[in-house]
Order: structure tokens, then sequence, then C-alpha cells
């Protein structure tokens, strides 16, 4: 996987993995693993989407039943992660 310049913990946050141990199972090479389809997906979302266009997904999932909220997988807004640019400011 290419460096963004996060720390082990940020990009567990980023992509949705437990921790930065699991993150290093990705990046390591003892053999490194494949990542999922659904991970890489919501990595590339929180790099990608505006704030707006994030919660325009989280309706969609509402409107299908999930009882989802920004906060409990949007691991950008937290403090512990740098800014991410999203679309809108590339």
């Amino acid at each position: 996987m290419k460096p963004l310049g996060y720390t082990n913990g940020q990009m567990a946050a980023l992509s949705g993995v437990k921790d930065g141990n699991q993150w290093r199972k990705y990046t390591g090479s003892n053999p490194s693993r494949s990542m999922s389809v659904p991970a890489l997906f919501y990595l590339a979302a929180q790099l990608s989407l505006t704030p707006d266009d994030f919660e325009r997904v989280l309706e969609k999932m509402r409107s299908i039943g999930a009882d989802v909220t920004a906060e409990e997988i949007a691991p950008k807004t937290h403090k512990s992660l740098p800014s991410v640019p999203t679309a809108a400011a590339a």
C-alpha cells in the first residue's frame, strides 16, 4: 500500500480495522495480508468524500435499515487524525 503519512493507528481508524497492530498485518512483509474490497472502499471513502457526501451515504444506509451515526463510523473527524483532504479540496 502506498504510504499516506499517517501512523498505524490513524490508518487503522481510517480503514475500520481494530488497531495499529491489525493495520501492520496489511503493510508488513511477513507476508502482508490482502485488504478486503469493503475495507479498502471504506478507507478510500474516508479520504475522498466531503462531509456532506459522507452524510448522504449515511442517509442511504439509514433508508435501507441501518442505525448509524457519522460519529460511529467517521474516524477522520477524530482528533487523533490530521485533517484529511477531501475531493472538494483537491
